[in-house]
């Protein structure tokens, strides 16, 4: 009887981004549309040296995490997700899934192309329903975008759709955070994910945190409960930013893959204790060695977790 392989979580990581959120300090590149093909092709070399190494693996899961990965557009993605599956053993129905900010995914056609590519869930950074709040912490959509990024998503055939909200936000009342809540519980995602605010070194609320008007996050957690008990709703603390998302909104992820391991797709995986050096996109471009010692012992254990 032959054994089965081993489940693998692929994570690619599209650094770009339009604007970098006032609270955000993940890998991202705002305005650095110019590097996106030069990023592309690198990531597909990448993708092609590392395959071999997910031959023993079956493929359930696939995330593309950023950044926000809508913003390198259905050809270059395509073209992504088709060297992984041709390279890799992704299963018939691994969840794929791509990030995406709501002022990028209104776009049916291009929405279609990525499903017909082999998308087949959508995960939408929503944040907050009121726009107010939105623009206080640097996001560049509104909520009437996000009624229109859900109604192209389902006609362009996802059956599948998260959305993301952050809690805690600065000025936040209670009264907003279940507003927020009803209005995105009332467009049907399958699933959401709920996030406590945290203000992280080197962003530019740090910088404010003296001044700003933060709400009791413990009430708001708290509030998820007792007013929405039958939603569910993930809540992490994990290490950094882009650990708390991945682990909340993939929960059947064994593997984490890091590029400076020569495993996964990606220039942000490096340690999670200090900023990432504006280098490592260039070099990663150009195909240089992302060395061990750049990626923190909680990467490298997570990268032999079976």
């Amino acid at each position: 009887m032959q054994k089965e392989k081993a489940p693998l979580g692929l994570y690619i990581h599209i650094p770009f981004c339009r604007q970098k959120c006032a609270y955000c300090d993940f890998y991202s590149l705002p305005r650095s549309d110019e590097k996106m093909d030069a990023y592309t092709a690198a990531l597909l070399r990448h993708i092609e040296e590392v395959a071999p190494r997910t031959a023993a693996h079956r493929v359930d899961t696939v995330y593309f995490g950023g950044g926000t990965p809508s913003y390198l557009g259905p050809d270059r993605l395509t073209k992504l997700l088709r060297t992984l599956r041709k390279r890799c053993p992704v299963a018939r129905d691994a969840e794929i899934t791509l990030e995406a900010n709501p002022d990028s995914a209104c776009d049916v056609k291009a929405l279609r192309a990525l499903r017909r590519a082999g998308f087949n869930r959508i995960s939408l950074g929503v944040q907050s329903a009121d726009d107010g709040l939105l623009r206080a912490i640097g996001r560049i959509h509104t909520f009437a975008q996000v009624q229109e990024a859900v109604a192209a998503v389902r006609k362009a055939g996802f059956k599948n759709l998260s959305m993301d909200l952050i809690y805690g936000l600065p000025g936040q009342t209670m009264q907003q955070w279940e507003d927020t809540l009803a209005a995105v519980i009332a467009l049907a995602p399958e699933h959401i994910s709920c996030y406590g605010l945290k203000i992280e070194e080197g962003t530019p609320f740090y910088d404010m945190k003296d001044f700003l008007n933060l709400p009791d996050i413990v009430k708001h957690r708290r509030g998820l409960f007792k007013h929405f008990p039958h939603c569910l709703l993930s809540q992490f603390k994990l290490l950094r930013g882009f650990l708390r998302r991945l682990f909340g909104l993939l929960g059947k992820i064994r593997v984490l893959l890091a590029p400076a391991d020569q495993l996964g797709g990606a220039c942000g995986f490096v340690d999670l204790d200090k900023p990432v050096p504006a280098h490592f996109l260039r070099n990663f471009i150009a195909g240089f060695q992302l060395f061990t010692q750049f990626v923190s012992p909680p990467i490298r254990a997570l990268a032999r977790v079976q």
